[in-house]
C-alpha cells in the first residue's frame, strides 16, 4: 500500500511540476491556434478569394472621369495583390471592406453630376419670381443633359460654372426683400448735393416728377422710376413744355451708406441728396 502511494506521488510530481505545466499550456495554446486556423482556412476561403478577385477585376471604370480611371485601376491592383497573399477568412473580409471604402472615395461621374445638380437646385429654390424659377429650371435641365457627354472633370466644371453664373443673376427672395426696403428709403425728394438745383421727386408708387423752366415757361418732366438692386433708372417719358420731347433714361447708383444717388453716363459726377 505504501509502495502504491509512493508511485502515485512520484507520478503526480512528474506530471504537475512547473516545467510540465508550462509545456501543457504551450501545447494547449498551439493546439488552439491550429484549430482556429483550420476553421478559418477551408475550401470556402479559396472560393471567397476567387469571387472577390473576379468582382474587382470586372469592375467597370467607364463610370469615372478620365482623370480618375488611373486612380481606380491602381486601387484595384493593390487590393488584388493583397487578396492573393491572404489565407484567412477574417483577413479577406477586412481587405474587401478596405477596397470598398477606398473606391468609394473616388466619385463616379453620376455622383459628381448629382452633387452639382443639388447645388443648382438649391440656388433655384432661393429665386424670387416664378418666371425666373422656370428659366433656372430650363438651365438646370440643359446642364443635366450636357453633363452626361463630358468625359473630363474640367469639361464638367466649365459647363457647371457657365450655368451657375446665369442662375446667380436671378433675383433671390432675400435680394427682393432688401430691394423693397431700399425702395422705401429711395422714395423721397432729391436735389443736387449742397444746392437746390434740379430737384425731383421719386414717389413710392414709382412715379417721377421734376419741375423745369424752358423758354420762360414753367413745366415738368414726368415718368417712372425703378430699382434693380442698387441701380435707380428714371424713365422720363414726358416734357409738359415740349411736345416734341423724346423719352430717355437717367441712371443713378444708390449709395446706401451715404444715402445718396450718384449719377452715371452724362450725369457722372453728379450727387443727389434728400431735401
Amino acid at each position: 500500500m505504501d509502495s502504491a502511494s509512493s508511485v502515485w506521488k512520484r507520478l503526480t510530481i512528474r506530471l504537475f511540476n512547473r516545467k510540465s505545466i508550462t509545456n501543457y499550456i504551450i501545447i494547449i495554446i498551439c493546439s488552439g491556434a491550429i484549430a482556429f486556423g483550420l476553421t478559418q482556412y477551408t475550401p470556402s476561403v479559396d472560393r471567397m478569394r476567387a469571387k472577390a478577385l473576379s468582382i474587382i477585376s470586372k469592375m467597370d471604370t467607364s463610370e469615372y472621369f478620365k482623370e480618375d480611371i488611373g486612380t481606380v485601376n491602381k486601387i484595384k491592383r493593390d487590393y488584388e495583390d493583397k487578396l492573393k497573399q491572404q489565407v484567412l477568412k477574417q483577413d479577406l473580409g477586412k481587405t474587401v471592406s478596405g477596397f470598398n471604402k477606398d473606391v468609394a472615395k473616388v466619385k463616379t461621374k453620376s455622383a459628381m453630376i448629382k452633387d452639382l445638380l443639388d447645388k443648382l437646385n438649391k440656388y433655384k429654390k432661393d429665386i424670387y419670381s416664378d418666371e425666373d424659377k422656370e428659366s433656372a429650371k430650363e438651365l438646370i435641365h440643359k446642364f443635366k443633359v450636357g453633363a452626361k457627354e463630358d468625359s473630363t472633370k474640367d469639361a464638367l466644371e466649365s459647363r457647371y460654372l457657365d450655368i451657375e453664373e446665369q442662375i446667380l443673376k436671378f433675383k433671390t427672395v432675400k435680394q427682393h426683400e432688401e430691394e423693397e426696403a431700399r425702395k422705401v428709403k429711395i422714395a423721397a425728394r432729391w436735389t443736387i448735393k449742397d444746392s437746390e438745383e434740379y430737384p425731383f421727386k421719386l414717389s413710392p408708387d414709382g412715379s417721377f416728377i421734376m419741375p423745369i423752366d424752358m423758354n420762360g415757361s414753367h413745366g415738368y418732366l414726368t415718368g417712372k422710376w425703378e430699382l434693380d438692386n442698387t441701380t435707380v433708372t428714371v424713365h422720363i417719358t414726358k416734357n409738359t413744355i415740349d411736345e416734341g420731347y423724346k423719352p430717355y433714361d437717367w441712371v443713378f447708383n444708390y449709395n446706401e451708406d451715404s444715402d445718396t444717388l450718384v449719377g452715371t453716363g452724362q450725369f457722372a459726377g453728379w450727387t443727389y441728396t434728400k431735401y
